[in-house]
């Protein structure tokens, strides 16, 4: 897609919807085999999508099994799922990392406000050792723009963590705190705050 179209999603209307997605329908139609290959195989008629809820998802397992991208490209990252040894993760190219960190940063601040008012905080054990978590890709450039010096990782540090909480919470000072599911309850479990700023 173009740039044009890149800063139109960007600046979407809910009227706009429809249009953006059907057309981005179409791209993806022409320019990605595997989603072309499984659409047609459904017996999709392309022309006859005209709303948003008629376009085919393509199922999260062919990001597995095969590689799910429009052309040929390098890409600036790689991205794979968590997974254990018994497991292919599945993989997502990206070949445009700006588009990547836009998105996210443009949805968090929608909803939440700049990140440099924040203070992030990530509780993401098992992940950091892995170098193609989006996750933590997100989470670290998260707590560059934060540039706040409590910023940071936290793997195992529950005290630490407890710590920096509750100097945050006397400070008033507002808290990302963004964490897998199990590192979040093994920290509830062993610390139980009383905290009154948004996390």
């Amino acid at each position: 897609m173009d740039q044009a179209f890149t800063d139109r999603i960007f600046n979407l209307q809910e009227q706009g919807l429809n249009d953006a997605a059907i057309e981005l329908f179409h791209y993806q139609y022409r320019e990605n085999n595997i989603y072309r290959a499984y659409v047609d195989a459904l017996k999709v008629q392309p022309h006859k999508v005209t709303e948003l809820h008629r376009i085919p998802f393509l199922p999260i397992q062919f990001f597995k099994s095969h590689r799910v991208a429009c052309g040929e490209f390098s890409p600036e990252v790689v991205f794979e799922s968590s997974g254990t040894t018994q497991t292919i993760n599945s993989r997502h190219e990206v070949k445009r990392a700006d588009i990547y960190l836009r998105s996210y940063i443009t949805c968090f601040e929608e909803f939440y406000g700049p990140v440099g008012d924040f203070v992030v905080l990530g509780l993401l054990p098992s992940y950091l050792e892995r170098k193609s978590s989006s996750l933590v890709y997100m989470v670290q450039d998260m707590i560059a723009r934060s540039a706040h010096p409590e910023s940071g990782f936290y793997l195992y540090e529950h005290d630490k963590l407890r710590q920096t909480l509750e100097s945050l919470e006397a400070r008033g000072q507002k808290v990302l705190l963004i964490g897998v599911t199990f590192g979040l309850l093994d920290f509830a479990a062993a610390h139980q705050l009383h905290l009154k700023i948004p996390l």
